[in-house]
């Protein structure tokens, strides 16, 4: 009776490990493709300001997964209403347009957060620090004011979905066993 108490415990034990193993391993892979997702979409955000932090914080239960950066909002939905952005872009599960997707309470439409110049066809902005628009997408410098000014015009960018891929992926490479153990 002893072995079998034993037992139990060390199979206990051993499901606790591949849980919290499991765990990790998605967390990581989760932030990794999201931090790179959210790279490559920096060159279409016309700012220079296109840091986005991409960290995860433990909890009791698992991870939380963290986007933190003025352009996160910009980068995961886009803005804009150009020709540029409006090729119909689907979710992963129900072949759903982006646009027409259910959202999540407190998220608004593209275009609708911040200033909701993202509705517009082209807006106009300030920013002091963007030297060069070259790399930028859809984004062009107009002007340089007499005080040192340079203003832009943009077209927005399309929505990346940095995160949004990046939960999908992970998870789906999970279900199909090819994650990769740390």
């Amino acid at each position: 009776m002893a072995n079998a108490k034993f037992i139990e415990l060390w199979c206990k034990k051993k499901v606790k490990e591949a849980q919290q193993s499991v765990c990790n391993n998605l967390r990581v892979d989760v932030e990794q493709r999201a931090r790179r997702n959210f790279l490559r979409a920096s060159k279409e955000i016309p700012s220079a300001d296109t840091f986005i932090d991409v960290f995860s914080i433990e909890q009791s239960n698992g991870f939380k997964i963290v986007c933190g950066g003025t352009q996160v909002l910009f980068a995961e939905f886009g803005a804009g209403k150009s020709f540029y952005h409006r090729t119909p872009m689907t979710t992963d599960e129900n072949n759903v347009e982006i646009e027409k997707a259910p959202r999540p309470t407190g998220i608004v439409g593209i275009g609708e957060y911040g200033k909701h110049y993202g509705k517009q066809e082209k807006w106009y902005f300030s920013d002091t620090n963007l030297i060069e628009s070259n790399g930028k997408n859809h984004t062009s410098l107009v002007k340089a004011t007499k005080s040192g000014n340079l203003i832009y015009i943009t077209e927005g960018i399309r929505p990346t979905r940095a995160l949004y891929n990046a939960v999908s992926s992970g998870i789906k490479v999970f279900t199909q066993g090819k994650i990769i153990r740390r």
